[in-house]
């Protein structure tokens, strides 16, 4: 969690990659964790279900990153000074969230 809120916070882009680190070092400790838990909570025709869960609900969590960043970009007017990132998937994602949240799409 600090490292999410680092990131919100980060006003370089040194601070930025520092909060990043700190949230995949913390995915790193929980993933297996969370993987021994479904050994341990599940019966074994189950498991590899509850496996696919997890996976899934970390993809889906990233991709709808995108959609609710766009749409806080949208709603507090304008992306902030000096973060223009000139990246296609990234400009893909944000004009398609804009869209969305405007009604355009």
């Amino acid at each position: 969690m600090l490292g999410n809120v680092l990131t919100a916070l980060a006003h370089n882009f040194v601070v930025l990659m520092a909060a990043r680190c700190a949230v995949g070092f913390a995915t790193l400790a929980v993933n297996p964790v969370a993987i021994s838990l479904v050994s341990d909570l599940f019966v074994p025709n189950l498991r590899g279900r509850a496996t696919m869960m997890i996976a899934v609900g970390q993809l889906a969590g990233m991709s709808s990153a995108f959609g609710f960043g766009g749409t806080l970009l949208v709603a507090f007017g304008s992306e902030p000074d000096g973060w223009r990132v000139d990246n296609t998937v990234d400009d893909i994602a944000v004009d398609g969230s804009r869209r969305v949240a405007t009604g355009d799409a």
